[in-house]
């Protein structure tokens, strides 16, 4: 726990839950909203996106398009209101999935053909999404993709690597 007031009550989540996910039934990810909710990624064929309420509840379920046969999953964020993004690491894809569990975009094309897309956070006040990978058609670079998560596309696109022969 670290530092904390000693005198103080130290409360322990006191839910747990084992999600039935498709297939190989793996958690992959889990992260949280700024109301406490659970959301988590697993399974393949396809991969699933699950959201528990604060108290455990499996709230919605949502399946991705996406299978590990194809896809590897690349990273998983949910944004302070329960916003969800999901990227296929190895191609360059991505989707946004409300609240409700409906998907609201989806670019399928991030960054040339061969783009990877590995690591992701928001700005400070999360009206951008900072993807860390790599882009290139017939070599790869590094690179940090800024998304607009209104609609999913580009806004800039900075190479911080060097060109590595596919």
């Amino acid at each position: 726990l670290g530092t904390y007031d000693h005198s103080q009550t130290i409360v322990i989540d006191p839910w747990f839950q084992t999600p039935t996910l498709s297939n190989s039934n793996s958690v992959w990810e889990c992260e949280r909203d700024g109301a406490g909710n659970v959301y988590i990624i697993g399974g393949d064929s396809p991969m699933q996106l699950l959201k528990y309420n604060s108290i455990g509840t499996l709230q919605w379920t949502y399946n991705t398009t996406w299978d590990t046969a194809t896809y590897w999953l690349g990273t998983f964020a949910v944004d302070l209101a329960g916003n969800s993004y999901v990227t296929a690491g190895d191609y360059p894809k991505i989707l946004k999935v409300n609240t409700v569990g409906s998907n609201v975009w989806t670019n399928n094309n991030i960054g040339g053909s061969s783009a990877e897309l590995w690591n992701i956070a928001f700005n400070c006040d999360q009206t951008h999404l900072i993807i860390g990978g790599t882009s290139g058609t017939f070599t790869l670079r590094g690179s940090i993709f800024d998304l607009d998560v209104t609609n999913g596309n580009v806004i800039t696109n900075k190479i911080v690597g060097y060109n590595k022969p596919l």
